[in-house]
């Protein structure tokens, strides 16, 4: 089996374990009396100890590999959900479920994007993309009516050992791809900040405003759950027209991208806004399934485009310096925005109104992947 089906399979089996209950924080958090702005205060917490976390667990990677921090922090993720799930909801407890979370949530996307560049190709990008975003979106297919109905039938103690069993499981995988051990001189820190400093300015720009996208993303299924219906399972049915619609759609759209040669960041952009000013104004259960149907055709247009071009610009660095350069950069920019939102207190809507804002402005800076991506086939 070639290092792209196996990268393949980690991805399927770690949505499987990381969406049981991710996408369910912030209504677990409200269920158990969180406001809605605090929910916000947690979130921004969380995004300032993955940036913290960021090159210090890139350093322990870089040591003894991803694979083995992987299995090191796996435990990090059961005491995790145990502080959100069954502990008492004090500041000490979501304290230790944010930064246990975080352990286990930065590993993981560090480990993604670093093996992402090691086994995905230079050629041809969008296509191997597609999969990725293929294989993640059937495993979000079942597991996401999965999660609703684990949280609506059964003990709490019993969906956190089923979550670390799959999370450790989803980790196997890994151990079959060779790395290339193509680690620089420089110390992470070091070689994130060479990235840093010569990226292109307008992906530079593009990764900070797309954290709008991210962090409204992470808040919807609140806002489905304050203003729609309260109720799990029919958020994880959200989830799962989105997810239907996507899955085809990608498979064809990734293969154009590639044979045209262009991103359609714009297009996706000013269609993504127009489905994100639907999704803040419906109010009708059927219609906003409806409304996920849209989204996965037009948001994962952005998806792939974004992540295609996210790893075209990563072969042009150290695989390492450019995964804890852009996870710093990432987690910064949503630190920034979290923060902005408390301090002005802007409600569920109003974050949806001004990330679908930013959906298009994105769309008009774009974005440069590069020497030897789509910008130097125009130059031909």
């Amino acid at each position: 089996m070639n290092r792209e089906k196996i990268f393949n399979i980690f991805v399927f089996l770690s949505t499987l374990a990381r969406s049981l209950i991710d996408c369910f924080i912030p209504i677990i958090l409200y269920n158990r009396g969180l406001e809605v702005k605090y929910i916000i205060i947690f979130l921004l917490l969380n995004y300032s100890l993955c940036f913290l976390l960021n090159a210090p667990l890139g350093h322990i990677g870089k040591k003894i590999t991803f694979k083995w921090t992987m299995i090191v922090t796996s435990f990090s993720i059961g005491i995790a959900y145990y502080f959100l799930l069954i502990a008492d909801l004090n500041i000490i407890s979501l304290f230790l479920f944010a930064l246990f979370h975080a352990v286990s949530t930065h590993v993981y996307w560090l480990s993604r994007h670093y093996y992402a560049l090691e086994v995905l190709p230079k050629k041809e990008l969008a296509d191997e993309v597609g999969n990725i975003i293929i294989f993640s979106t059937l495993a979000i297919i079942p597991v996401s009516y999965a999660g609703g109905w684990f949280m609506n039938n059964l003990s709490m103690e019993l969906v956190l050992i089923i979550i670390v069993f799959l999370y450790a499981i989803s980790v196997i995988p890994l151990f079959y791809i060779k790395e290339r051990k193509r680690y620089v001189n420089l110390g992470v820190i070091e070689s994130s900040i060479k990235v840093l400093t010569s990226m292109p300015i307008r992906s530079f720009w593009f990764m900070i405003l797309a954290q709008f996208r991210m962090v409204s993303r992470y808040l919807f299924p609140l806002f489905l759950f304050i203003y729609i219906k309260q109720d799990y399972e029919y958020i994880g049915i959200f989830n799962i027209s989105v997810g239907v619609a996507s899955m085809f759609f990608v498979y064809f759209f990734a293969r154009r991208m590639d044979r045209d040669k262009k991103d359609y960041l714009i297009v996706s952009g000013i269609l993504g806004a127009v489905v994100y000013l639907f999704k803040a104004n419906v109010t009708d259960v059927g219609i906003m399934l409806l409304v996920g149907l849209a989204e996965g055709l037009i948001d994962k247009m952005y998806d792939v485009a974004f992540h295609r071009n996210l790893y075209a610009l990563g072969h042009q660095y150290e695989g390492l310096g450019y995964t804890v350069a852009i996870e710093g950069l990432q987690n910064i920019s949503r630190i920034i925005i979290t923060f902005i939102f408390v301090l002005i207190g802007f409600d569920l809507k109003t974050i949806i109104y001004i990330s679908a804002f930013m959906l298009i402005i994105n769309g008009v800076i774009g974005f440069d992947d590069g020497k030897g991506g789509y910008k130097l086939h125009y130059s031909k």
